[in-house]
């Protein structure tokens, strides 16, 4: 009887939790919530603010190897020959989870491979428009 960990753990190098234990698997659900609640939520349950970018993009991390990346202004990663982000890539803003594995979560903390359920829709900062040079809600 019991739980055969094993099964779960054949490489300890890329485990997942299977027991939901990990600090991202815990969190409430972060969809349609601000990129602030979002940054007080993570503090709150110990996660560190570890680098933010000049185009506002956050990684916190936990001690146990947990990571949430807030993307407030959407995937900017596409950029311009002067090397700004094209204003019309990407998405809008968004969270992604993973467990100290680097297996990525969908919102209720489950792992998933689907990116729609990885990718998890959050409420755009205010300056959105003004900043990506389009209006809420508008696709690539």
């Amino acid at each position: 009887g019991g739980l055969n960990l094993y099964q779960y753990a054949p490489n300890p190098l890329s485990w997942i939790d299977p027991l939901g234990l990990s600090a991202a698997s815990d969190l409430p659900q972060l969809k349609g919530r601000s990129p602030g609640a979002i940054g007080s939520i993570l503090t709150d349950n110990g996660f560190n603010l570890d680098k933010q970018t000049s185009t506002g993009n956050q990684t916190w991390s936990h001690a146990d190897g947990s990571k949430v990346r807030v993307d407030p202004y959407g995937n900017q990663s596409m950029t311009m020959k002067n090397g700004d982000p094209l204003p019309k890539s990407g998405a809008n803003a968004h969270v992604h989870k993973y467990d100290p594995g680097e297996i990525p979560l969908n919102d209720r903390g489950i792992p998933s491979t689907n990116p729609n359920e990885t990718h998890i829709g959050i409420r755009n900062p205010n300056d959105y428009s003004t900043k990506r040079g389009r209006a809420h809600g508008c696709g690539v």
